[in-house]
C-alpha cells in the first residue's frame, strides 16, 4: 500500500464520525423545517403562503450537495468496514474513530503488539482496496460558503 493510498482511508476513517453527524443533523434538520414550513404563512409578495424553500435553515445547493456526497461516503465506509473480521474492525474501531493508539489497543484489548500492528496493517490495506475509487470529500471553510440570507461575517 502507498502512503496516498494510506493517507486517504486513514482520512476517511477519522472524518468518518463527522460526516456520520453531518448527514444525521442535514436530515433532522429538513424534517424540522417540512413540520415548521407547513404553520408557517408569513405573507410573501403580498400573498400568503409558504417561505421560500431554505429560508428558515438557511440551507442551499451546496449543503444540498455536502448532504449526497457526506452520505455516500458513509455509506461506502460503513459497507468497506464490513469487509473487515471482528478483530481488524475493531482494531480500525479503536484507532481511528476512538483515538486509542495501538500500544492502549494491545493493552486494553490484551493483544499482542506485533499482532496488532499486524492486524491493523492488513485491515488498512483491505481497507484501501475498498476505497480505490473513493476520494474524501473536500471541506469549505464556512467563511468561502454562501448561506442565504446570512453575511458572511455572522459566521467569524
Amino acid at each position: 500500500m502507498t502512503n496516498t493510498e494510506r493517507e486517504k482511508v486513514v482520512t476517511l476513517l477519522k472524518n468518518y464520525q463527522s460526516y456520520k453527524y453531518a448527514v444525521d443533523n442535514y436530515v433532522s434538520e429538513s424534517a424540522y423545517t417540512l413540520s415548521v414550513s407547513k404553520l408557517d404563512f408569513a405573507p410573501r409578495n403580498g400573498s400568503y403562503g409558504s417561505r421560500e424553500p431554505g429560508v428558515l435553515t438557511h440551507s442551499s445547493e451546496q449543503d444540498a450537495a455536502d448532504y449526497r456526497m457526506y452520505s455516500r461516503l458513509v455509506q461506502m465506509i460503513e459497507g468497506a468496514l464490513k469487509t473487515l473480521s471482528d478483530v481488524e474492525y475493531e482494531i480500525i474501531h479503536y484507532k481511528w474513530m476512538k483515538g486509542w493508539t495501538l500500544k492502549e489497543i494491545e493493552v486494553r484489548r490484551n493483544y499482542g503488539i506485533d499482532s496488532t500492528k499486524a492486524i491493523h496493517r492488513r485491515a488498512l490495506e483491505k481497507l484501501a482496496i475498498c476505497f480505490m475509487f473513493t476520494e474524501p470529500a473536500e471541506i469549505l471553510p464556512v467563511q468561502n460558503r454562501s448561506v442565504p440570507g446570512e453575511t458572511q461575517e455572522a459566521f467569524a
